[in-house]
């Protein structure tokens, strides 16, 4: 089974995602330009949301995660009343960063470096793959070392880690650590990267294949974006005091529409916390964040904090997006705004969905600040609040995978 979630979100003068020139990302669709917000924009924040709103295990993406064990060691040895070496730091430190860099970057000490070839047929190194890792190395000639990269690891699998380094030191072994030490093959104890996945370079095996697809999201309608010109005043200034400084933002805003699916069958695959006890709320906590947080670009200066107009959540057997409720451009009606007929739009795409293959589909729930506009029908039913509708996802999504086993 699949939780298929479709939000409607809404604010006014924004800028939560910039392209490399410092404008609002766009999109063209249905023949019309429509302000975007990247998925890995719009996952982030629900990532941290979750994880810092709920008792879920922390998660760590760095390039720092062999300095974070090291700590982690030389605190657990100070803690035992012992001490240890600037040496066996130094090794220590230096096996942490071997073992963890090998997730992503060839070991170059024992490949012999090849030359490069130029022109038609040359051989090329693949692009590191869209995800937890950056790009390939950008000169293999000047490379004499694996690459530090980001790594994704739960703080349980850095504790691991530290606490193997530990007991091979207070065994006066020579510092050891392997990747099996602490990560699990396919398999994690953190619902985040259980939920939205990882993926090492040079270890495919350990691969975790995410729970959770998530869409860009897109305006609903047309948009054009919008230059705030602006001056800074200079406090200390007599004269000319309001042209301190000089600049230009560039801001967006509109009605959004945004779609992510749950795979219960791999999330149970992946996620080995699914049969505990707090299972529930963990997963309540997660909808809670995937329906409610949203990008913290430039909110300093414009606070677009909203909740969302509309969620709409349908268990179906298949992973389903809406977006084509809005391929033709929403127009605002009669000074009516876009919001208004967004909702129309959503709930009536829905209800063709599942006419088009009804057996694929189960009743679905949903909830918003404008759920009261609404008409209920056979496919939809109100949930009540927000925080009902992420428990009864959750409600759904176990039930379903207790059907698996």
């Amino acid at each position: 089974m699949y939780l298929n979630l479709h939000i409607l979100f809404s604010f006014a003068a924004a800028n939560p995602n910039r392209d490399d020139a410092g404008s609002p990302k766009s999109i063209d669709y249905g023949g019309a330009t429509r302000s975007r917000i990247s998925s890995q924009a719009m996952t982030r924040p629900k990532r941290h949301s979750f994880e810092a709103g709920s008792d879920a295990d922390r998660t760590f993406r760095s390039a720092l995660v062999a300095e974070k064990i090291t700590e982690l060691v030389e605190k657990l040895i100070a803690e035992a009343g012992d001490t240890i070496t600037e040496q066996q730091t130094a090794a220590l430190r230096a096996t942490a960063t071997k073992t963890i860099t090998s997730l992503t970057a060839k070991d170059r000490e024992k490949e012999p470096k090849q030359p490069k070839r130029r022109g038609k047929g040359a051989a090329t190194e693949p692009a590191a793959a869209d995800g937890d890792t950056e790009t390939a190395d950008a000169d293999e000639e000047t490379v004499d070392g694996p690459k530090a990269t980001l790594i994704w690891l739960a703080e349980k699998e850095i504790r691991a880690a530290a606490h193997k380094a530990f007991a091979g030191i207070t065994a006066g072994e020579p510092p050891a650590l392997a990747i099996e030490d602490f990560v699990q093959s396919q398999r994690t104890d953190s619902l985040t990267i259980a939920g939205f996945g990882r993926m090492f370079a040079q270890r495919p095996d350990l691969a975790i294949e995410a729970a959770i697809q998530r869409s860009h999201a897109f305006t609903t309608h047309a948009t054009v974006s919008e230059v705030d010109y602006f001056t800074a005043v200079d406090d200390l200034r007599n004269v000319d005091r309001g042209a301190g400084h000089l600049g230009i933002n560039e801001l967006t805003g509109g009605v959004y529409y945004w779609h992510a699916n749950l795979s219960v069958r791999q999330l149970a695959a992946a996620w080995a916390g699914i049969d505990r006890p707090d299972a529930a709320a963990r997963l309540t906590a997660l909808f809670e964040a995937l329906m409610l947080a949203l990008p913290t670009g430039r909110q300093a200066t414009t606070a677009y904090h909203t909740l969302p107009a509309l969620v709409l959540a349908v268990p179906a057997k298949l992973p389903a997006s809406l977006q084509t409720a809005f391929e033709t451009p929403i127009a605002a009606r009669n000074g009516s705004g876009y919001l208004a007929p967004s909702v129309d739009g959503l709930v009536r795409e829905h209800t063709r969905t599942v006419a088009a293959l009804p057996s694929r589909f189960r009743p679905a729930r949903y909830a918003g600040t404008a759920a009261d506009t609404v008409t209920s029908g056979d496919h939809a039913q109100p949930a009540g609040s927000l925080e009902d509708l992420a428990a009864w996802c959750a409600e759904q999504v176990l039930a379903a995978a207790a059907q698996l086993s």
